[in-house]
């Protein structure tokens, strides 16, 4: 199974991505994106690669010792960005704000925690949600929407509540990632945002 660990979003989270890909689909260079759908956005602490089917059990069991101590904290949506610059971006995003530090901690552990599978990534985890990616020989058109990222920024930012991490299967199809949950570890732990740390 082609696996990741992942922050699912709530409806209403989706629902503002959604809305605020509308505004930069159309404008110049909007069309040169792929946006991604409602239901493949979420926040990937990991991705994982290829596993045994049999590996489950052990992978949950893995990330219920990385949220070990986590509490619930919040997150909201921030301003666009994209990889891996402006002059000749391959993917959008949006960024996040909140307990980034609590994140970064929970991320840190789940990547510990789930060492035996799939390699680690050498770069830093940057907290965002991507939700474009460039179709292929479009970077040059696509480069014209950096100029649009200010728009709508005034608007107030979705807020949520983070309680769970989710094991995710990915299966590629013709229309895009198919993603479905295969375990799902709630944060229960007593640490407050900004506070302690992830076991």
């Amino acid at each position: 199974m082609r696996t990741f660990v992942a922050i699912n979003l709530p409806e209403r989270v989706k629902a503002e991505i959604a809305r605020r890909q509308r505004v930069l689909a159309a404008a110049p260079g909007g069309q040169a994106v792929r946006w991604i759908g409602d239901a493949q956005a979420h926040l990937t602490l990991r991705f994982l690669g290829d596993v045994p089917c049999e590996a489950t059990p052990e992978i949950e069991a893995a990330l219920r010792k990385a949220v070990a101590g986590v509490a619930p904290f919040e997150l909201r949506l921030a301003g666009w960005g994209c990889f891996p610059g402006t002059g000749r971006p391959c993917v959008y995003w949006i960024g996040l704000e909140g307990a980034l530090e609590v994140l970064g901690r929970l991320q840190a552990a789940v990547a510990d925690r789930t060492r035996p599978w799939g390699k680690l990534e050498d770069r830093r985890f940057t907290p965002h949600l991507t939700v474009g990616r460039v179709k292929l020989d479009e970077a040059r058109r696509a480069s014209r929407l950096v100029e649009s990222l200010g728009l709508d920024a005034a608007r107030p930012s979705a807020c949520w509540r983070v309680e769970e991490v989710a094991l995710m299967r990915s299966t590629l199809r013709p229309g895009g990632a198919e993603h479905a949950v295969l375990a799902c570890v709630p944060l229960t732990g007593g640490e407050r945002p900004g506070t302690g740390a992830a076991a």
